[in-house]
This record gives C-alpha cells, sequence and structure tokens, in this order.
C-alpha cells in the first residue's frame, strides 16, 4: 500500500504547480546539469514526471512564505503523522488501513539547507532551513546517495500544512526526525518550485521540470544566481 501522506503534504501546492503528466526527460538538459539531475531523477524514481514551473517572480512572491538560496548540507529522514483516529478500529476498517500504516513514516526526506541569501519572508538570523520532498512513491532515504550534497538550490517554499486532505482531518499531529530541532519550521515546495545546480553543472534544473520550460516572466534565467538576482529585483 502505497502511504498517501507521501503525497498529501504536498498537496495544496498541486494547486500552484498545476497537474503533473508523464513525459520524457528533456535530453539537452540532462546533459547541461548531469549532477543535478543524478539527484532529481532519484527523486522520481523511474517514473518521468513533467510539473509547470513557477508562473513569475511575482506569483511566486504572492504565493510563497519564504524564498531562499543556499546549498544543501544534509539529508534527513521523512515524516511521520498520528492523530487520535487513527487510533480508531472503527476508522482504521474504514480506511482499510491499520495504525501501524497511517504511522509509518512517509516515502519521503527532509533536505537541510545552509541560507545564503534570505530572498524573502525568512527570519534574517536563520541559517538553515528544512525543506520537506516527497520521494513521489519511489522509496526512502535510504535509496538515495549523496548526489544531492552541496547542491546549490533556490527554494519557494510555504510552512508544511497540518491538514490532511485525504481524510479532511485537521491538526494531523506531524512528527519530525528526532535530529531536527522541534521549534525549527519545516517547509515544503512544489515541484517546479525549487532549483538545484551543482558547481560543474551549466544549467539549472527541477524536480520534472528544466529551466528552458520558465516563461517570458523570467527573462534569460539558466543558472542560481540568475534566479537569485531576478528574485532580488522584486
Amino acid at each position: 500500500m502505497v502511504n498517501r501522506y507521501s503525497i498529501a503534504l504536498v498537496a495544496s501546492l498541486l494547486t500552484i504547480t498545476l497537474t503533473a503528466c508523464t513525459s520524457a526527460p528533456d535530453t539537452a538538459e540532462a546533459d547541461s546539469s548531469p549532477k543535478a539531475r543524478d539527484f532529481t531523477s532519484q527523486l522520481t524514481g523511474s517514473e518521468d514526471i513533467d510539473y509547470q514551473p513557477m508562473v513569475s517572480p511575482e506569483h511566486a512572491a504572492e504565493t510563497a512564505d519564504v524564498i531562499v538560496s543556499g546549498s544543501i548540507i544534509a539529508v534527513h529522514e521523512g515524516l511521520s503523522f498520528d492523530h487520535d483516529k487513527f487510533h480508531d478500529p472503527e476508522y482504521q476498517e474504514d480506511n482499510d488501513m491499520t495504525l501501524e500504516d497511517f504511522q509509518t513514516p512517509t516515502e519521503s526526506i527532509i533536505l537541510e539547507v545552509t541560507v545564503d541569501q534570505n530572498l524573502m519572508g525568512l527570519n534574517d538570523s536563520a541559517e538553515s532551513i528544512y525543506l520537506y520532498q516527497s520521494l513521489h512513491g519511489h522509496g526512502t532515504m535510504t535509496t538515495l546517495d549523496d548526489a544531492g550534497i552541496g547542491l546549490r538550490i533556490v527554494m519557494a517554499g510555504v510552512e508544511a500544512s497540518q491538514r490532511d486532505p485525504y481524510t479532511d482531518l485537521d491538526d494531523v499531529t506531524i512528527n519530525r526526525p528526532a535530529d531536527i530541532p522541534e521549534d525549527a519550521p519545516i517547509y515544503q515546495s512544489g515541484p517546479g518550485w525549487m532549483w538545484f545546480q551543482a558547481e560543474s553543472d551549466d544549467t539549472i534544473t527541477g524536480v520534472g521540470v528544466s529551466h528552458d520550460e520558465l516563461g517570458d516572466a523570467w527573462g534569460s534565467v539558466s543558472s542560481i544566481d540568475d534566479l537569485i538576482e531576478r528574485f532580488a529585483a522584486e
């Protein structure tokens, strides 16, 4: 059984990333950003997905809570969830799930990103940010290698929701890994709302989206520095 929470936490962002569809990978993009592409391909497994990127810097600024640039310094285990109803046998039967099914950690990871620039919304004293990332039903942290460590990233995100859109339960308890501080916010970002680049890569790449899909509102953007400059101009 696929753990629905691997999708549930980012369901609210699907309205701003539009609809995902199956697509062949962009060969040119794969050649121009091989290290970042290696990491993003691990996030999606063998499935080719295609997401719409951010419409414009203005749209991102209006929709997101934070926009930051930085570098990935660690990859943590994903999240698990709990709610009083999960312990109710009748509720378990209605959903054809056991308590263990409900509480199993999601197919997800949390990226720890050291903050280089606070482009919008983050406390200026914050030195790092934690970013939830679904693995799209393709495994757990143990299936990843260290391909993501050191990648530069620009992300626009919102603070993780505590609402389960599949059961309409409010106040679902989010259980975080022990190595993430209790008072540290965890953010989520849609696949077309975060971009990666290694120092040796020629261009940025996203999860299921390539830089050449950015619309005219972005101008000529192909690198992390270009994205930072474009956001800083807002």
